[in-house]
């Protein structure tokens, strides 16, 4: 009997720490969350940027987690949040314990007076006005503040920001008193790969901004200034610097905010874009190339021209080059025209100078038969719409060579002339060259120039037309034919026939109607007739 009692206890005195450890985590786990048992508190701002609170020796980072669960606790229960907060954003905390994590939602405003949060359950408090105006006055809310956003360095043709390695950044509270933010530094080398030169931009302009640059091979110092006279600089080969930037917001009175930020990173700079007319004079109706040195990217090419040219130039690179044929539009008028070009930090202004064509008006005698069923406005934006892409298209290779061949037959009417079609009164310009050719004969219509077909089909109002793509966008094109010969895809070489002419679309006469474009651009065929196209280096 004794030995079945002491087996009992034994038992029992096994048992006891299991029931024991069970008790203490289902009570653990029931427990709720408490200044006793959160060991650890993320915030997470307006701006996504996250903050950690660990408990150390029982208390937190500047006792935060205590201040959370005090003020949550102070709170005062409501129905619900205020209608206008419904799906804005939101101060994020998420409190953990050994074994629980609670998520609140915290809603404040720079007014005291409005704060409230929601806890895991959906229900929402209002948050007393000691505790709301305690938070919103600390580091912790800057992204409630305007003022309080950094300004960040940009470097044109860099990928990325560029961090400070040192960084003050203070701004003024709903309660009028500056508070230090917590700006993004870096101990880490950077390092800019650059083309064409330093383009430095802040987001808000500091109101003292130097830059040192260290020559890293030779150690000489090459610029040490302000940036706003950056102008005097000249860098005519690739470098690799050393820079150093001291950027400065003064204190003021009139200001809710001041800062200073400290720089270092080298940058890789190749040697400074170039851009050339191969014309500084030319007619409107007529176009030129430009040409540029060191661009590894067109697409960071910018343009601007005062007055507008109305034309942006596309740019294709071919070898060390990158080219742009520019048309000058028939309506354009004569003057002197500037034209900026932009690329990493280089800017290039050309001038050119743009003559008055001399203009010349028709009368055409096309029947309005021909006229009702082959140039109206459906018939012209069906035109349109079906060359739309060839017209779109351009090839970085350049197919051209030599002078450009005038088409068969006796011209009829010329490029960019004013025309009155007498029998409806319809006056337009002319965006090619019409020929006739005597007693309504067929003969066959080749290539302008070497190149590769685009488009070849049939439109109402171009009849039969094939358009040739001979590289940088540039189009020869031939409407009204009586048959089409070649297709889509089809490299041809100058004066390969591509084409019959005929008496199809908008024509008067048994014939062809030819011209060339810059993309969508008519322009005159006249001088590639008679001049190479110019290709400057």
């Amino acid at each position: 009997m004794k030995h079945r009692i002491l087996l009992v206890l034994l038992a029992v005195a096994v048992f006891i720490p299991t029931v024991v450890a069970i008790a203490s985590y289902r009570s653990t786990v029931a427990a709720p969350i408490s200044e006793k048992n959160v060991q650890t508190m993320e915030l997470s701002d307006l701006a996504g940027k996250t903050f950690t609170f660990t408990r150390r020796g029982g208390t937190s980072d500047e006792d935060m987690i205590g201040f959370f669960l005090q003020m949550n606790e102070d709170a005062t229960k409501i129905s619900s949040l205020p209608a206008p907060l419904m799906g804005t954003s939101f101060f994020k905390v998420t409190m953990k314990s050994a074994q629980k994590t609670a998520d609140y939602q915290y809603y404040f405003s720079t007014n005291a007076n409005e704060a409230y949060y929601l806890d895991g359950n959906g229900d929402a408090y209002q948050i007393s006005e000691k505790y709301a105006a305690e938070f919103i006055s600390s580091k912790y809310a800057s992204s409630l503040y305007l003022n309080a956003v950094v300004p960040v360095l940009s470097i044109s043709g860099a990928d990325g920001d560029v961090l400070p390695g040192s960084a003050l950044w203070m701004y003024k509270n709903s309660a009028g008193a500056f508070v230090e933010c917590d700006p993004d530094v870096t101990e880490a080398q950077q390092s800019v790969s650059i083309e064409g030169g330093l383009d430095l931009n802040f987001t808000l302009a500091p109101d003292n901004f130097n830059l040192k640059m260290t020559d890293q091979a030779t150690g000489a110092v090459v610029y040490n200034d302000q940036y706003s006279n950056i102008d005097t600089l000249s860098l005519s080969k690739s470098v690799v610097l050393d820079v150093e930037i001291v950027a400065k917001w003064y204190e003021d009175p009139a200001r809710d905010y001041y800062g200073e930020m400290h720089y270092a990173f080298t940058a890789d700079i190749s040697a400074p874009a170039a851009f050339r007319l191969a014309d500084t004079t030319i007619e409107n109706g007529t176009f030129t190339v430009v040409s540029a040195t060191n661009i590894a990217d067109v697409s960071r090419i910018s343009f601007s021209s005062e007055p507008s040219i109305n034309y942006t130039p596309v740019f294709f690179i071919d070898g060390d080059l990158a080219y742009a044929l520019l048309p000058i539009r028939c309506e354009l008028a004569a003057g002197t025209y500037t034209l900026t070009f932009k690329y990493g930090g280089v800017t290039d202004e050309l001038k050119l100078n743009v003559t008055q064509k001399l203009l010349r008006n028709f009368d055409s005698d096309i029947s309005a038969a021909v006229v009702r069923s082959t140039r109206t406005a459906a018939t012209l934006a069906a035109y349109r719409e079906a060359t739309a892409a060839a017209f779109a298209s351009g090839s970085a290779e350049r197919y051209w060579d030599g002078l450009f061949i005038e088409p068969e037959g006796r011209v009829i009417r010329g490029f960019g002339h004013n025309v009155r079609i007498t029998a409806t009164g319809e006056k337009y310009v002319s965006d090619g060259v019409e020929y006739w050719i005597e007693n309504g004969a067929t003969v066959d219509v080749g290539a302008t120039n070497r190149g590769r077909v685009v488009f070849a089909g049939y439109t109402e109002y171009g009849g039969n037309t094939v358009i040739i793509e001979h590289g940088y966008g540039l189009k020869s094109w031939y409407r009204c034919l009586s048959e089409i010969t070649v297709s889509v895809g089809d490299f041809v070489e100058k004066n390969a026939v591509i084409g019959k002419t005929g008496k199809t679309g908008f024509i008067q006469f048994t014939g062809s109607n030819c011209g060339l474009s810059v993309f969508d651009v008519p322009v005159s065929p006249y001088p590639s007739w008679e001049n190479e196209i110019k290709l400057v280096p």
